[in-house]
């Protein structure tokens, strides 16, 4: 087995056993065991064990999510439509993972120490950075403070629908709080203007 193939076979095992099972009970030793591969081998792709490894799979469901490409032309008048579409999206991320995103949850909220660095997925990913980008091509004032609003808007999205997806109830269907993300950003942003 190829060093692509091994990862990828340790972090498909990793989603399907976290979401069967308590994260706290679950060792790199059963993780290396289901997928095939040598404690070594699991050790050399994720140093840290299995908080590199939850680290590596938000990562990569957040490299799949986000497509620069629609964001480079994104004009004021497309951005009702493109936060309408982006939202869905996210949301329905979100609610394919639950079970994932739960244990993971669980997880960083039973050893907090453990995942103090997961902001290098942010910096890596440049997500405030791009953010930033986007609202200066909307016209956003550049000030000091950009990338802290950048950051706001960031986890506040991931916030509500995080709190949306684990307990459900914020509102009675994804289609609401959608609208309700998306007129809250652009009154963010246009009033800014």
């Amino acid at each position: 087995m190829d060093d692509r193939n091994a990862k990828d076979k340790i972090i498909e095992t990793s989603i399907r056993m976290i979401e069967q099972q308590d994260y706290n009970k679950i060792t790199t030793n059963h993780i290396a065991k289901k997928a095939g591969v040598s404690i070594g081998t699991l050790y050399y792709h994720f140093e840290k064990g299995k908080p590199d490894i939850i680290k590596e799979i938000v990562r990569r469901g957040y490299a799949e999510f986000l497509d620069e490409t629609n964001l480079k032309n994104l004009t004021l008048k497309q951005l009702p439509e493109f936060l309408t579409s982006f939202l869905a999206r996210y949301l329905e991320q979100h609610r394919q993972n639950e079970s994932f995103l739960i244990a993971a949850e669980a997880a960083f909220l039973s050893n907090r120490k453990l995942f103090n660095d997961f902001e290098y997925i942010q910096n890596e990913l440049k997500l405030v950075p791009l953010i930033s980008g986007v609202l200066k091509q909307l016209g956003y004032p550049e000030k000091e403070n950009l990338n802290e609003v950048s950051k706001f808007l960031l986890f506040f999205i991931d916030s509500i629908i995080h709190r949306h997806i684990i307990y459900e109830g914020i509102f009675f269907n994804d289609e609401d709080l959608i609208h309700f993300l998306a007129e809250f950003i652009l009154v963010f942003i246009k009033d800014a203007l």
